[in-house]
């Protein structure tokens, strides 16, 4: 997971983002934000415009959709518990 998508949808802002792994376990593409496929600019194009023209309501949601993605799935505590639960399953 990239530090930039987290940060961003911590601050309630969507996020454009290239489809690879680490980014679009960040984005739920046209909910949280828009996904695009890698070194393909027109996709790339089409998700900025997408974005550009999004009434202002939407774009709030959007980001709205995002803190909440990241509270529920990226939260300190959340995090923490898989690691420990990971690694004390590796140990036993």
């Amino acid at each position: 997971m990239t530090n930039v998508v987290l940060e961003h949808s911590a601050m309630g802002r969507a996020c454009i983002g290239s489809n690879i792994p680490g980014v679009r376990e960040g984005i739920e593409d046209s909910k949280t934000g828009y996904l695009f496929e890698v070194k393909d600019v027109d996709s790339m194009v089409k998700a900025v415009k997408k974005f550009i023209e999004l009434p202002y309501q939407e774009k709030a949601a959007m980001g709205k959709a995002a803190r909440e993605k990241m509270e529920r799935e990226f939260d300190r505590d959340i995090v923490t518990s898989i690691y420990l639960e990971e690694i004390y399953r590796i140990l036993n």
